[in-house]
């Protein structure tokens, strides 16, 4: 048989396998084993200090979660000695209840906060998430509350949707349904929406923009307030609202682009550039940051600024900063540039 054959047919065992067997992207429930350990785990926290007693009461449980506990289902369904150790005070036959009102929020700070309503008889809670594209790596946390605050998706999963599913647990009366699967979506990056206008430098190098010309050029510094975003500053990008809203001498001649800004060479700053002749024209303008995004979770979220939040600026000569020319030499290029604009 020729490999080419051979991977064939293993290409068509695959899809046979993956058509009777789908992939089911939720848990649908604990093995039996780690059943065994919660439940040891659980009933040693009533007997001790809560949380603060998790990692004696596992070491502690450890033999409960080997997979050589038991060899016959009987023996399963008890954990071993579980049951005869921890007998059920009354109604043999009482279920623990499946979690019910499942809610979830992110802070200012990007820390999430997961509660739903207690279980009757649960001594903890088993927390499973995972990112949905990935359900073969799952992690739990174990909680005797029915909440977790400040809590936090790694990094590496922060741009994915990641899945959660919660597991009530009694020392005494089992484990109890394995909640439905919870989608909670990536975080969105936040931002306030005020900008501070730190400077307007003046060059005497052309500016060109589409059909747009101006003999020099004037770039505009803004600042923003930092954001608590877990992948920090650099890997956001912000997007001003720079809108203009009336010049003292209008040009008709030329359509005046809208400025483009990046980021600054200073942290939590962004940089544009207009025309020289803005400033001979006295143009007003008003301001704030209108749009922010993730690069690398590639997630937009536009900024509502309140009538508050907007700066306004009119650019004109006395309020540019000369950066190469001397103060004579700088309205001497000024007095040329007004001369050229008039003819």
């Amino acid at each position: 048989m020729s490999l080419f054959s051979l991977r064939i047919q293993i290409l068509i065992l695959s899809i046979l396998i993956y058509i009777i067997f789908p992939i089911n992207c939720q848990l649908q429930g604990l093995a039996k084993q780690q059943t065994c350990l919660l439940r040891c785990v659980a009933f040693c926290l009533t007997k001790g200090n809560g949380e603060n007693e998790l990692q004696a009461c596992e070491q502690r449980c450890k033999p409960y979660g080997e997979p050589g506990l038991c060899s016959s289902d009987r023996c399963w369904r008890k954990c071993r000695d579980l049951d005869d150790i921890n007998p059920r005070p009354n109604k043999p036959d009482e279920k623990m209840k499946p979690i019910d009102n499942f809610t979830f929020i992110y802070d200012e700070q990007y820390l999430l906060s997961i509660s739903w309503n207690p279980v009757p008889n649960a001594d903890i809670y088993v927390v499973v998430h995972w990112a949905t594209n990935s359900i073969l790596q799952y992690s739990q946390i174990i909680t005797t509350s029915p909440f977790l605050h400040n809590f936090t998706f790694s990094p590496h999963n922060l741009c994915q949707e990641n899945a959660v599913q919660v597991v009530p647990i009694s020392g005494i009366y089992g484990t109890g349904p394995m909640s439905e699967q919870n989608v909670i979506p990536p975080p969105r990056p936040q931002i306030s929406p005020r900008l501070k206008l730190l400077s307007m430098i003046y060059e005497p190098k052309k500016y060109v923009a589409q059909n747009y010309e101006a003999n020099g050029t004037i770039t505009i510094k803004f600042g923003y307030e930092p954001s608590a975003w877990p992948l920090g500053d650099g890997d956001l990008e912000v997007i001003p609202m720079f809108h203009m809203m009336l010049c003292a001498e209008p040009d008709l001649t030329q359509a005046v682009p809208v400025p483009e800004f990046s980021k600054g060479k200073d942290q939590y700053t962004i940089e544009g550039q207009v025309g020289s002749d803005m400033m001979y024209r006295k143009c007003k303008f008003i301001y704030s940051i209108q749009e922010v995004h993730s690069d690398q979770c590639d997630i937009s979220e536009y900024v509502h600024a309140k009538t508050d939040d907007f700066g306004n600026v009119e650019i004109s000569m006395y309020q540019i900063v000369q950066k190469v020319l001397s103060l004579f030499e700088f309205f001497l290029h000024l007095a040329k540039c007004s001369s050229q604009g008039k003819k």
